[in-house]
């Protein structure tokens, strides 16, 4: 892979055109950097290392195991997209992704759910609290809101309210403003 990557990169210094070719087939892409190419070298060599780029990283995911991702700006070819591989084999990684974050976030709700048993217990209110700080400084502050008042640690606070005031003097009689 390493070759293969270091001829396309090469092939890239001296014309895009072609490698974009060799990397994402006879299509929209290797028209658009053509495109840019001709209009101004530059364009077309910063649109080629991208689309070269965007399928090698691909490509080393799917080798990995991993989603290689949707679509990308400018990338018109299903093969960048998908890293070289079949659709049949990205949709199976997709599936096995979403399974691992299904699974990770039942976890992270089960320790969730047992952390938040624990402080139900240490509260004694005998019910869960409706939200807890977490910021930096409120280590064990836990507070409920009950219908406009926020209790900390059985301390009452009410929110205050806030109006506009407006300084009559700062108006002119003229309707303008002093500056």
């Amino acid at each position: 892979m390493l070759f293969e990557r270091s001829m396309v990169f090469l092939i890239n210094i001296f014309c895009p055109p072609i490698s974009v070719m060799l990397v994402a087939g006879p299509g929209m892409d290797c028209i658009l950097n053509a495109i840019f190419f001709i209009a101004g070298v530059i364009p077309g060599h910063i649109h080629g290392f991208y689309i070269t780029c965007t399928y090698f990283h691909r490509k080393r995911k799917v080798k990995k195991g991993r989603y290689p991702g949707g679509r990308k700006t400018f990338i018109f070819s299903e093969q960048v997209w998908n890293g070289g591989a079949s659709h049949q084999h990205v949709r199976e990684l997709l599936d096995a992704q979403k399974n691992r974050e299904q699974e990770e976030e039942d976890i992270r709700m089960m320790k969730r759910s047992s952390r938040m048993g624990n402080s139900r217990a240490n509260t004694g209110l005998g019910r869960m609290p409706s939200s807890m700080n977490t910021g930096p400084g409120s280590e064990g502050r836990k507070s409920v809101r009950r219908s406009g008042v926020v209790m900390y640690d059985g301390e009452e606070r009410r929110p205050v309210e806030r109006t506009v005031s407006v300084n009559m003097n700062s108006i002119r009689e003229d309707g303008g403003w002093r500056m």
